[in-house]
């Protein structure tokens, strides 16, 4: 099956194929890699990021739930260390801060998020591009 096509704004149509054959985005070279689909009022990504890998603290106007598919991530909320293994979830509400940190096997996670990211779709998310 061919990658689908994802046309400048197509959030109306109906779309299906293999997520892991849509385009992949080296957000930051081979350390941090996403694929992703937006819909009309949300967004899903899969991310592959390497061990070791930190994302830094930043908040956002979205509702956020990441699941760990493969690895391991530590997400901190207020000092608080939220350690995620393949088959946990975290939920994190509009701007409220927090920061990742990878584990030493690298990490898969699907990340949904509602509204969809404008900064991902403009590829303006600094904090990931120059980390």
């Amino acid at each position: 099956m061919n990658a689908p096509e994802q046309p400048a704004d197509n959030r109306h149509q109906v779309r299906s194929g293999r997520f892991m054959d849509l385009p992949a985005e080296q957000v930051n070279g081979d350390r941090y890699i996403r694929r992703m689909v937006e819909g009309v009022h949300h967004m899903v990504c899969i991310v592959e990021a390497e061990p070791g890998w930190v994302t830094q603290q930043h908040d956002h106007h979205n509702d956020e739930t990441l699941y760990i598919l493969r690895g391991q991530m530590t997400v901190i909320v207020a000092g608080e260390e939220h350690v995620l293994n393949a088959g946990d979830f975290i939920y994190l509400p509009p701007d409220v801060p927090h920061k990742g940190v990878v584990g030493p096997e690298g990490m898969t996670q699907l990340k949904v998020f509602s509204p969809p990211r404008q900064d991902y779709i403009e590829k303006t998310d600094a904090y990931l591009r120059n980390a």
